[in-house]
């Protein structure tokens, strides 16, 4: 489906907190995709409210709302604000081995970079890829952890070729070791656009054999596949007599499990049904249990069902228990849209929705473009809340959903959500990343503001990347339920 996807993200590293004042202006609208942003400048450093109760005070105020910034990007398009910072099914922040927490993105200069949590809260960043320069660039990096390291695979376009790049940083080393994924052949001269966008990465194994995938194609084209040794599926393809294509895929892994899901448009369901218009695009999903070497047919998402409604999926493992969060409604111009929760136990054919007491089954919230990730039986996933059209990104602000008891009797609890100003039409927030500790107690959430300014000529943007912390469903933070 049409929607804004994170590209790339150009942006200075901040190293102080900001208050939630930014500026505002009077209208919205969707520039150019082909076009980069042509300004950065460093915001003014402000300072959060003090969260800390008065030392007489015998119970100590949560703050639930503080949030640090990490880096932000001004420039004159609101629409690359977008798909520069969010929108994203893939893992964007991670702890490593040392339980250390960091977020990737790319830097003002097109350097890929990863930045690490400081004690003070603030982010250090490192650059992993300088920008390769000339013709070339980078966007999109995505990260994970595996066997105690850190791995990021993100993308680079020359004048020919779009390729999947990657880079290891093993446990108990600063050094980044990078190579080639896989690349597909450019040709401008026919008018197709041909780049990849929206890469997903995984590692099987203890950390040793890396698998990322990306979509083709400017519109959709097809989902590819690949690790280290080549191609693993040059186009994922359910099989379906009536695929028209392929695309939004997203991996994970847990040892030798692994798991891709990813969306596709069909004509007709299994039994040969015409699908009606917002139904034509199904989740599809393959597993494997040898890391990757050999993978089972590839099947549509949800028992019982004919085809598995849905896109934009994002997907997680968690001691053998397979989860996947996606969005149920998938036409732009039609009215929210029902953020999904799904789980597959071990010996289970299919997913099934995940039954969190609320009033529809799965159904956790209301929005687009959620994110998930899942430790020590516990699931938390954020979004972009909202009961409006997707294009209306004004009224997008974040949600995050904890899930304690995911694989036996679940139950679900809210954070506050995000604190824009859904009646000012230059502001809206969009869900990047979330990550579990390693003991499933500690949530760490990332997201981005964006404000237009289109006053001036040329109009200007600000997006800013936050960060903030969160304990694992703790009743002094806890708000209500956003399901409808």
């Amino acid at each position: 489906m049409p929607r804004f996807r994170l590209l790339t993200l150009f942006f200075f590293v901040l190293t102080t907190s900001c208050s939630d004042s930014t500026p505002a202006a009077d209208t919205t609208s969707q520039p150019d995709t082909t076009t980069e942003p042509d300004a950065t400048t460093e915001p003014d450093a402000t300072t959060e409210p003090d969260a800390s109760a008065d030392a007489n005070d015998s119970v100590q105020t949560v703050d639930c709302s503080e949030k640090n910034v990490v880096v932000q990007k001004t420039g004159s398009s609101d629409y690359q604000a977008y798909i520069m910072v969010s929108a994203s099914n893939s893992a964007h922040s991670v702890r490593d081995g040392d339980g250390v927490l960091h977020v990737s993105y790319l830097d003002a200069n097109g350097n890929i970079t990863v930045a690490a949590q400081q004690s003070d809260g603030t982010f250090e960043p490192t650059i992993v890829a300088p920008a390769p320069g000339g013709s070339n660039s980078y966007r999109s990096p995505t990260l994970k952890e595996a066997g105690g390291g850190l791995h990021v695979a993100w993308l680079e376009t020359t004048n020919t070729k779009s390729m999947i790049q990657y880079a290891v940083r093993p446990a108990g080393s600063t050094s980044w070791t990078q190579s080639m994924l896989t690349s597909v052949d450019l040709d401008p001269s026919n008018g197709a656009d041909l780049r990849l966008k929206y890469p997903t990465l995984t590692v099987s194994g203890d950390g040793q054999k890396p698998f990322a995938g990306a979509t083709q194609g400017f519109p959709d084209l097809r989902a590819v596949l690949a690790s280290d040794t080549g191609p693993v599926f040059e186009e994922l393809n359910s099989g379906n007599p009536t695929w028209q294509r392929s695309s939004d895929l997203t991996l994970a892994s847990e040892g030798d499990l692994m798991v891709v899901v990813w969306e596709e448009v069909w004509e007709n369901d299994d039994n040969g049904q015409p699908l009606g218009i917002g139904n034509k695009m199904n989740l599809v999903f393959s597993t494997s249990e040898d890391g990757g070497t050999t993978w089972s047919a590839a099947d549509h998402l949800l028992a019982g069902d004919t085809n598995s409604h849905g896109g934009d999926p994002s997907v997680c493992i968690d001691d053998g228990v397979m989860y996947v969060v996606y969005h149920k409604d998938l036409i732009p111009q039609a009215p929210g849209s029902d953020v999904t929760l799904a789980r597959r136990l071990p010996g289970q054919t299919r997913f099934q929705l995940l039954d969190v007491e609320t009033v529809k089954p799965g159904v956790i919230g209301r929005g687009w473009l959620p994110t998930i990730d899942c430790k020590s039986g516990h699931v938390v996933v954020a979004w972009e809340e909202t009961d409006s059209i997707y294009m209306d990104k004004y009224m997008h602000r974040l949600g995050v959903a904890h899930i304690d008891n995911a694989a036996t009797s679940a139950s679900i609890s809210y954070t506050p959500l995000g604190d824009i100003d859904i009646t000012n039409e230059q502001s809206y927030e969009l869900a990047m990343s979330v990550t579990l500790s390693d003991d499933g107690q500690e949530v760490d959430v990332f997201w981005v503001d964006v404000w237009d300014d289109l006053s001036g000529t040329p109009a200007a943007f600000t997006a800013t990347l936050f960060h903030r912390s969160e304990t694992f469903n703790d009743p002094a933070c806890a708000s209500p339920s956003l399901t409808p």
